[in-house]
């Protein structure tokens, strides 16, 4: 069916949507969402000594609200070796869960100053199960499949948005997390 709004709204720029833009998003994402993930690449995880000591502090900030993990060859906008699969950790969208990213973060592509060392990344947003906002940090790239027009609306007001079809290159379905069982806890 079509609708009088945008299938789809990309953002490809580097610090567009930060500060209080990015404050904003995050107020609305998790007042409109059931869940949102982050992921890490490589064959390093939580339970490596090695692992970076603020990495695994900000995933301690946030374990209250870990719900499960994925361990999977693909995600939004990624693929990577079934060798090295990414973790993709899923997470409540509590308000505790929210100032930790706000206290972290400051753009959706999750900068974290210039102190900045990797941590998860990759932010993405659910509802119902499905991924209606994702992004991928290395690429710049975000993705949001408006759910209504005021929802595209509020995106747009909050940073230069592109609005695209299903008919463009950039297209891809959305996820859905029926299509990733989480590993056994």
């Amino acid at each position: 069916m079509e609708h009088s709004y945008p299938a789809l709204l990309t953002l490809e720029e580097w610090g567009a949507l930060s500060g209080d833009a990015f404050g904003q998003l995050l107020d609305y994402c998790f007042a409109h969402s059931d869940c949102f993930t982050l992921t890490w690449q490589g064959s390093d995880c939580p339970e490596t000594p090695e692992w970076n000591r603020r990495q695994g502090e900000f995933l301690a900030q946030l374990a209250p609200w870990l719900t499960g993990r994925i361990s999977t060859s693909r995600w939004f906008w990624i693929r990577v070796s079934p060798k090295r699969p990414l973790a993709v950790f899923l997470y409540s969208t509590a308000p505790g869960a929210k100032q930790v990213l706000a206290d972290t973060f400051h753009d959706l592509f999750l900068a974290a100053g210039e102190d900045c060392f990797w941590l998860p990344e990759d932010l993405c947003f659910f509802s119902q199960g499905r991924l209606w906002l994702g992004t991928s940090s290395h690429e710049y790239h975000a993705s949001a499949y408006p759910r209504s027009r005021g929802e595209a609306e509020l995106l747009l007001s909050l940073g230069p948005w592109k609005e695209r079809g299903r008919a463009d290159r950039l297209w891809t379905e959305p996820l859905v997390l029926a299509d990733f069982p989480p590993e056994p806890q």
